[in-house]
């Protein structure tokens, strides 16, 4: 396994929710309420747990993780073209890239287009929201997601998270372990794999892995502690009807038609359609769901923008990459960069048809 692909370590931690090794009851956590409609914007390593042993799932299961063999043959295969969207960001004789990405994706994208991949090469640094391939990123993840002390949820609720586990043929010890909203994700996260996206072709896992393959350092933006926080709420708390709003979206079937109308509006640039997505998602119709929302993207797009104005400076190019939902919206990273005097231009990307 050579380059870029040698990264990817599958296995290990080769991108959220990848490890491929045996479950063992680790401490996890994830996003909140119907997951799909956020998962794909918000950070990588959220979606982190371990997966089930999958080397013989039966025919109603979901395709498994891929293993590195699978990940090194596909990548080899990747079309390299151009997608997404880019920004070029200009300030005081500097120039930095602010891309908006997604969390899984598909075989095709495991390398990135011509022009997404020479704004990376003339940046000093690729910024991350959580750098998915960092050394300690499971292990700092993991013990943020362990099942509350205490924890008693209504029967009714245990019932469907119950389904939802064998449904997606998980290991029932995942209720007794983890917090249920990792339970929700992890099974979410099924959904994906059904429409063909995986998170080890998420495009935050894919750019870590082609910078560290180009000698390109890798930081985050943000850490661990403070994205779980955001994504769930207080530690050792569960809200109880967000648990419930997940587990509607994954027994309504929503979802999916929702994760794949973002994927799509983000494969082909479509800024618009991802900036009416409050509109078409029908995730945003209850206070408890707006809230949310502001809690995973408006939140925390100040914080973000702070640091990439840090790393951002004469002599210095930082290529930003951030889930594309946060480039939309009053609070978007793009107003908020502008505010800072930046010129923010929206970079061509040909077409994905």
């Amino acid at each position: 396994m050579t380059g870029w692909a040698s990264h990817v370590q599958v296995g290990r931690l080769a991108a959220p929710s990848c490890q491929l090794d045996p479950f063992v009851p680790h401490p996890t956590k994830t996003l909140s309420y119907p997951l799909w409609r956020h998962v794909l914007q918000v950070c990588a390593a959220v979606a982190l747990v371990v997966a089930p042993a999958v080397s013989a799932l039966a025919a109603p299961c979901p395709p498994a993780p891929l293993t590195r063999a699978e990940v090194t043959a596909a990548a080899a295969q990747s079309d390299g073209k151009d997608r997404g969207l880019l920004w070029k960001l200009s300030r005081g004789g500097s120039t930095s890239w602010l891309y908006g990405t997604v969390h899984a994706g598909r075989p095709a994208w495991a390398t990135p287009g011509p022009v997404v991949a020479q704004a990376l090469k003339t940046s000093g640094v690729l910024a991350l929201e959580l750098d998915p391939l960092a050394p300690d990123l499971q292990a700092r993840v993991g013990a943020l997601m362990a099942a509350p002390p205490g924890l008693s949820l209504p029967p009714p609720l245990v019932d469907r998270l119950a389904q939802q586990v064998r449904a997606s043929c998980l290991p029932a010890a995942l209720i007794q372990a983890l917090h249920p909203l990792a339970v929700t994700t992890i099974a979410q996260l099924t959904v994906a794999r059904r429409a063909g996206l995986y998170a080890e072709f998420g495009v935050d896992t894919m750019l870590a892995a082609w910078a560290r393959a180009a000698g390109t350092p890798v930081v985050s933006l943000e850490t661990p502690e403070l994205q779980v926080r955001a994504l769930f709420g207080p530690p050792g708390t569960v809200n109880v009807p967000e648990v419930a709003a997940m587990l509607d979206g994954l027994e309504d079937g929503k979802d999916t038609a929702t994760l794949e109308r973002l994927i799509a509006a983000w494969e082909r640039g479509d800024d618009a359609d991802l900036a009416d997505y409050a509109r078409w998602c029908d995730c945003l119709t209850t206070s408890d769901e707006r809230a949310m929302m502001r809690r995973v993207l408006d939140d925390r797009n100040p914080a973000l923008a702070r640091r990439i104005v840090d790393l951002h400076g004469p002599g210095r190019s930082v290529f930003a990459a951030v889930g594309a939902l946060h480039m939309t919206g009053d609070v978007s990273l793009l107003r908020l960069l502008a505010e800072q005097g930046f010129a923010v231009e929206r970079v061509a990307l040909q077409p994905v048809r």
